[in-house]
């Protein structure tokens, strides 16, 4: 497969001394009887809060067909991955979001980040 337009390398991929950015990809579902609009709304307030939370790069927030969700959020480091993931369990504002999803099958993980295409 060739690609028109070259990859962008992640910054701090190399060298032992720098510090790799961290994808955060969750996925789950809503919780019977929430509607994508109530979840939507639920997600600005968490939206809010991590606009502001240091070491945020990018969030996505998808559904496929089948009902599950993704969250896919850019972090500068594992670091501030960490403190974000403490803010969401601990913050009352996050509450209506969280409420939102089944915590059955939902996953977490977080990944370094080697590329990224621009």
């Amino acid at each position: 497969m060739r690609f028109p337009t070259p990859f962008r390398a992640a910054e701090g991929t190399s060298g032992t001394t720098t510090t790799a950015r961290v994808a955060e990809v969750v996925t789950f579902r809503l919780r019977q009887g929430i509607t994508t609009a109530e979840f939507l709304v639920a997600n600005a307030t968490t939206a809010a809060i991590l606009a502001v939370t240091p070491g945020l790069i990018s969030r996505n927030l998808s559904a496929g067909p089948d009902g599950r969700w993704t969250d896919h959020v850019i972090w500068t480091d594992q670091a501030s991955a960490q403190a974000a993931a403490q803010t969401i369990i601990t913050d009352p504002r996050v509450a209506p979001f969280m409420s939102a999803i089944d915590p059955e099958g939902m996953d977490m993980r977080h990944e370094t980040l080697h590329w990224q295409q621009a």
